[in-house]
């Protein structure tokens, strides 16, 4: 995201002068490159930017020049861009002009950050001003080759000694013997032809202003401005907008607002419309209109009107009513007022009650009063939430917010069976100091108890009448323990603790069955990397052999188990801890007498996840987390012997993890002391995922597979080298290779030799997939052979471009490289320059080079880390 750290500083100007050599025969346009470097928070920038460049007349302020140049995804990279900007032929005339810049880094993302100052722009552009600028200077002669000179086809013209330019003038006031025909290879004809016209607007005084012969302006944009006072002969039936006045109307023309004189009969066809007062129609006189004829009043006789039916319009008054009317009369609209006191109205319907309230009187017995002691025989049910001593209850059932009894389910006053509250607890209240508490299931009057509070503090679960603060008794499956502890804390965690004088905890079974019997059990459940959590945890504070957890197993049986500890989630099985900070103190000692056992046998049967068999750890900075002593002095022994049988893709029978995240850390270490023997021995492939550092001398006669990064300290002896990556055009099927090419950036090169053809030029095919791969071009030609100069006169474009010499048939050897940007490398950028991390400082990958002792090696390995 940009930031107020952004900041931009341009480097260079360039592309208005005329190019030395320059063989293109376009004339020179007003565009110009602007190269700049771009920083974010002091920090290059590599990425892709928008920007939008503007021109100025005053350092800060004043007038905008031209347009605003908008370009988008422009690459910067290191910091570096290069653009293209044009402001028009006429933005420089010779007044001072600044840049000013809006950038937005990445491209696309949020809002442009103005940067500041603006960038004066220095007097290169001024060369395109100096090709129309006036002159005095004499363009007769030109590096002493006189402009009279008449040149022949094709002749470059020697100037500048041996150097050989086209012919360019730049004054239009002293040079002589100037042919037009000459001037972009057309004659002056060329130029009288108004048809060849492509820029520039007619001024208006080249218009005479009289054209007699006919013209014919078909376009239907043109746009005629006047008052039309000399146009004559136009036809009424173009007329398209405005209105006639009523001045330029026949006074036989009828006006709506003025009185009128119809001369002659009107006919009319259609039953008229008039929309004026009086409408439809209005007689004005009752002396000068005879023989009118009701029956012929909008088509109707006079007994329409004499049917109530045929009524459209007005109110009946209420004289017209007599007042009593025996017959039943229905009122079904909704929208009917009656008004008065409605005191002799019957059969009224209590549903239609819309306003007002019903008295308490009017109410019968059997209705409920908030103001009245209310007596309830019958259930009541209440689908919204209940306050008592509250009239904004929260929960289906609210007491008053305060302390003291809540609800009595036996007693009326003093000690009761039932519940109340003080600051921070809930009492269950007892009617005597002897009351018990039972928990169970069923009717009062046929209940199964489950788990008894004494009135003495005695909890009983599975008994009536606990003998212990906790007596617990179970009955059922063998599997079903008496007590069970389990504790699911993010923390310390423990099922069941016990502490005594004599036992702290005690088990004790006394199987007469074939099952599984347990004295204690204990389970974790919490979830992996959950703090320390323990099944069963022991201590023992004294005596001469005491024993934090001690399990025997004196059965016939194969499978007995002194002490057996099972996790099903993370945790231990069991965990053994020695607290002693000095001596051969062990967490856990194991030891066999077979000559086929072992002294531990760890197994996890998991058969999926990161499963481990035995896991070592230890906090001191010179431990051993499992440490293996082989002791025999002869034979084919084993420290440490691992064996993986699984046949799946990663599958290893020796992990070794370093976590830390810094600091020269080893995952696995071996080290010989034998002259002939090896500090680690492979048979197969070696897979390195990371860095592989190489000491000595690496000897490897199979295929050596690295997926992360080599780091080789000395010399790298190679047959050959390539990058391998997914092919940019078809990633999914095939892989792409190149040659090594040693450089700051990532550089690919591509080079070859080609003839120019008659007329000079020759074209460079690349392969299809350069462009998706590079970025960034740069270019290097040579002449062999002769003496000639070669150009690249268009650059690479669909993945060619093309060459031109200044002679026919000219031997050029080019080479063009390019920057990767394929996935990889945009994501690996190999850094130029690198601090030293701090566990490195001081140190050289080199000592002996620099004069320095050996030991001041990054990678030396002093006798104190040793295992």
């Amino acid at each position: 995201m940009v930031t107020k750290h952004l900041s931009a500083a341009g480097i260079g100007l360039a592309g208005l002068a005329l190019a030395v050599g320059a063989l293109a025969q376009t004339p020179l346009d007003s565009a110009f490159t602007y190269q700049g470097q771009l920083r974010q928070a002091g920090a290059p920038v590599t990425d892709s930017a928008d920007f939008r460049f503007s021109l100025w007349d005053a350092y800060a302020g004043g007038n905008q020049i031209g347009t605003t140049q908008s370009l988008t995804s422009v690459e910067v990279t290191n910091g570096l861009f290069t653009v293209w900007l044009d402001f028009g032929s006429t933005a420089f005339a010779g007044e001072a002009r600044y840049l000013e810049m809006e950038v937005r880094v990445p491209a696309g993302s949020g809002a442009y950050t103005l940067l500041t100052p603006r960038q004066e722009i220095g007097a290169v552009p001024y060369a395109l001003y100096a090709l129309d600028a006036p002159s005095s200077t004499d363009a007769d002669t030109v590096d002493s080759f006189h402009a009279n000179t008449t040149p022949t086809a094709n002749t470059l013209l020697p100037l500048n000694g041996s150097a050989k330019f086209p012919l360019s003038v730049l004054s239009t006031g002293a040079g002589s013997g100037l042919d037009a025909d000459l001037l972009d290879s057309q004659h002056g004809a060329f130029y009288r032809d108004a048809s060849n016209l492509s820029t520039g607007t007619l001024p208006g005084a080249r218009l005479s202003g009289v054209y007699s012969s006919v013209l014919t302006l078909s376009n239907p944009s043109n746009v005629f401005v006047g008052d039309g006072a000399g146009v004559t002969n136009l036809y009424a039936g173009n007329l398209a907008t405005g209105t006639v006045a009523d001045a330029r109307l026949s006074p036989n023309v009828a006006l709506l607002d003025s009185t009128q004189t119809f001369s002659g009969a009107k006919t009319f066809s259609a039953a008229p419309g008039f929309t004026a007062a009086g409408a439809p129609f209005s007689v004005t006189s009752n002396t000068l209109v005879t023989n009118l004829n009701a029956d012929l009043l909008d088509g109707q006789t006079g007994s329409f009107y004499q049917n109530a039916a045929n009524l459209n319009a007005g109110l009946l008054p209420d004289a017209r009513l007599s007042g009593t009317y025996t017959n039943p009369l229905t009122f079904s609209n909704a929208s009917n007022s009656f008004t008065g006191s409605g005191l002799n109205l019957t059969n009224l319907n209590a549903s239609n009650l819309a306003s007002g309230t019903v008295p308490d009187g009017r109410l019968s017995s059997n209705v409920a009063l908030l103001n009245t002691p209310q007596t309830f025989t019958a259930n009541k049910y209440f689908t919204g939430s209940v306050g008592i001593g509250t009239t904004t209850p929260g929960f289906p059932l609210t007491f008053a917010n305060t302390l003291g009894d809540k609800l009595s389910l036996y007693g009326q006053s003093g000690n009761h069976y039932g519940f109340g509250i003080q600051s921070a607890l809930l009492q269950i209240h007892g009617d005597a100091s002897n009351s018990d508490i039972a928990f169970g299931y069923g009717s009062s009057a046929a209940f199964t108890e489950r788990m008894r509070i004494k009135g003495s503090g005695n909890v009983g679960i599975g008994r009536t009448d606990p003998s212990y603060r906790l007596h617990v008794e179970a009955t059922g499956a063998d599997d079903n323990p008496a007590i069970y502890g389990k504790h699911e804390s993010a923390d310390h965690g423990i099922g069941v603790r016990g502490r005594g004088g004599l036992y702290g905890l005690y088990g004790e079974v006394s199987p007469t069955g074939t099952g599984q019997y347990l004295g204690v059990y204990g389970v974790v459940s919490g979830n992996p990397g959950y703090g320390k959590m323990y099944g069963v945890d022991g201590y023992a504070y004294g005596g001469t052999e005491a024993y934090g957890v001690y399990g025997s197993a004196a059965g016939a049986s194969t499978k007995n188990y002194g002490v057996y500890g099972r996790v099903d989630s993370g945790g231990y099985g069991v965990y053994g801890v020695h607290t002693a900070s000095t001596g051969p103190a062990y967490g856990m000692y194991a030891e066999s007498a077979s000559t086929s056992g072992g002294g531990l046998f760890a197994c996890n049967t998991a058969t999926s996840g990161w499963t481990v068999g035995v896991y070592g750890k230890t906090s001191s900075s010179s431990g051993k987390a499992v440490y293996a002593d082989a002791s025999s002095t002869s034979g084919t022994s084993y420290g440490v012997y691992a064996e993986n049988k699984s046949t799946g893709a990663g599958a290893t029978a020796v992990y070794g993890y370093a976590s830390g995240a810094s600091g020269a850390t080893v995952g696995i270490y071996g080290v010989c002391n034998s002259a002939n023997g090896y500090a680690g021995a492979f048979t197969g492939k070696v897979d390195v995922n990371g860095s592989l550092r190489v000491y000595s001398n690496c000897t490897i006669n199979s295929s050596l597979q690295v997926d992360g990064n080599c780091n080789i300290n000395g010399t790298l002896t190679k047959g050959g080298g390539s990058f391998k990556i997914d092919h940019p055009l078809d990633p999914e099927n095939k892989y792409l290779y190149h040659s090594f090419v040693e450089s700051p950036d990532m550089m690919n090169v591509y080079n070859g030799n080609v003839t120019t053809a008659a007329n000079g030029y020759a074209t460079i095919t690349l392969p299809k997939w350069f462009e998706t791969l590079n970025r960034d071009f740069r270019y290097q030609l040579t002449v062999i052979g002769q003496f000639a100069q070669a150009i690249v006169a268009e650059e690479i474009n669909n993945n060619q471009f093309v060459i031109r010499s200044d002679k026919p048939n000219v031997k050029v050897s080019w080479q063009v490289t390019g920057i990767r940007q394929d996935p990889f490398a945009s994501a690996n950028r190999i850094p130029v320059e690198e601090d030293k991390p701090a566990g490195e400082r001081g140190k050289y990958l080199y000592p002996a080079a620099y004069g320095q002792a050996e030991d001041l090696g990054i990678d030396a390995t002093r006798d104190d880390e040793k295992p």
